[in-house]
């Protein structure tokens, strides 16, 4: 199929046929978009759209209040629509195999969800793509849901706010760009090694110009992010419990920085001696051995 074949309103008998429709199966086709009158159909409780070419959902699809099992992977779907929020009774959605970059928070609305599959959406960011695959269980859900919920928060306050993404097991760090007004990101306990200069920079402009406070304790770096010496407004950082060997001098551009912590590395250079001796400790010793600083 090409297009739904009859318009739902329809009304050769003096009824509309469609309306108590409870399942469509329409999988395997080559449908790029759904008729608005679609939308008439709230009785759907099961909707099989899987395997067709739908590029996007029209907003109306928040009207299929009855509806569960939502099938939607396999499209061409770039973004879901926020009235998605509406499907409150949906405890199956998937979206494998499209092309999706962001969630949009209303999905936490969803309270009875007991899978989100998510796969192979090469393009997310929101939520990370490991998180994101762990989607196809309730704990999954719930995990999607917190961290949303997270950044949400985040986005909304104006000042002073501490983005917490701890403990979510994360291989790569999540658009901390959506949340420029955050004075402290916690990252510690997930499963970071790099931090690359996109997460932190755009256009050659800081996007964190107000961040006092970074932990990325509790990760996997084997390497000192250079990056963290370009973010000038520091304060406090947390690098415990990685693998870091070598902390550059180039942290010595970070004037403003008073707490600097650092346990549970097998640090050569500086030693841990050194860091334990406070930060102005390390900033003496590092200006002495690196005096271009």
């Amino acid at each position: 199929l090409l297009r739904f074949p009859f318009g739902i309103s329809d009304d050769v008998s003096g009824r509309k046929p469609w309306v108590s429709l409870q399942t469509i199966h329409l999988s395997h086709n080559l449908l790029k978009v759904l008729p608005e009158d679609f939308y008439l159909l709230t009785n759907l409780v099961e909707l099989r759209l899987d395997h067709n070419k739908l590029a996007s959902l029209n907003y109306r699809l928040s009207r299929l209040v009855r509806l569960k099992t939502l099938n939607l992977h396999c499209n061409e779907l770039t973004k879901l629509p926020p009235e998605v929020g509406g499907l409150r009774s949906a405890t199956l959605i998937t979206l494998d195999q499209n092309h999706i970059r962001v969630l949009p928070f209303q999905i936490c609305a969803l309270t009875r969800l007991m899978q989100l599959s998510l796969k192979d959406n090469a393009e997310m960011v929101q939520p990370p793509q490991n998180l994101a695959a762990r989607g196809g269980t309730r704990e999954g859900v719930e995990d999607i849901v917190e961290f949303l919920t997270r950044f949400h928060r985040a986005g909304l306050a104006e000042f002073n706010y501490t983005l917490d993404i701890c403990g979510f097991e994360l291989t790569v760090l999540p658009d901390v760009r959506s949340v420029p007004t955050s004075r402290a990101i916690h990252l510690s306990k997930n499963k970071l090694q790099l931090l690359g200069e996109h997460e932190f920079w755009d256009h050659q402009k800081a996007i964190h110009h107000s961040l006092t406070s970074l932990s990325i304790a509790h990760n996997r770096f084997a390497a000192f992010p250079l990056i963290l010496t370009q973010l000038l407004t520091l304060k406090e950082l947390d690098l415990s419990y990685n693998k870091i060997v070598d902390i550059p001098a180039e942290l010595l551009s970070l004037t403003g920085l008073t707490n600097l912590v650092a346990d549970g590395n097998p640090l050569s250079s500086p030693t841990i001696h050194v860091v334990h001796d406070g930060v102005e400790i390390y900033k003496i010793r590092g200006s002495e051995h690196h005096p271009k600083l």
